[in-house]
């Protein structure tokens, strides 16, 4: 039987985030991040409620201010990019996630960030909430 999607969030997979994180970003608390996301519950959640599930956990980890945590982001697809593991990049959907949920008031920040970052991972999702709310900013 094939492995379900949702597996793609595992707990190697937020080893290899937080520690990417953590090089990029020091005061990044690796033990707390991993024992918050991989909590109780977690097991049941399904592909796009761990996406969810990793955006707001993550937003309890990273910087408060919103371009900096993007420049973070930014960073971390530059390392990805050298990564054997390249092609594993699905799992990042919750970065645009996170975008979409925290940068909507941020649109120049928001939209510079999903431009880099969809090269890498898809920002379909994200890019609906800032097209409902800037529609003519969106499609120029």
């Amino acid at each position: 039987m094939p492995t379900p999607l949702k597996e793609l969030y595992s707990k190697a997979f937020y080893a290899q985030f937080a520690e990417i994180i953590q090089d990029l970003y020091p005061t990044f608390d690796q033990v707390n991040f991993m024992s918050d996301v991989l909590s109780d519950g977690f097991e049941q959640l399904e592909l796009k409620e761990r996406m969810a599930h990793t955006s707001v956990t993550a937003r309890n980890y990273l910087p408060a201010n919103f371009e900096q945590t993007t420049s973070l982001f930014t960073a971390l697809f530059d390392r990805l990019k050298g990564a054997p593991w390249t092609d594993l990049t699905l799992p990042y959907m919750f970065v645009p996630d996170y975008i979409a949920r925290y940068g909507l008031n941020e649109f120049e920040t928001s939209v510079k960030a999903m431009e880099y970052i969809t090269r890498f991972t898809s920002c379909e999702f994200a890019v609906r909430p800032f097209l409902i709310q800037y529609p003519d900013r969106m499609l120029a």
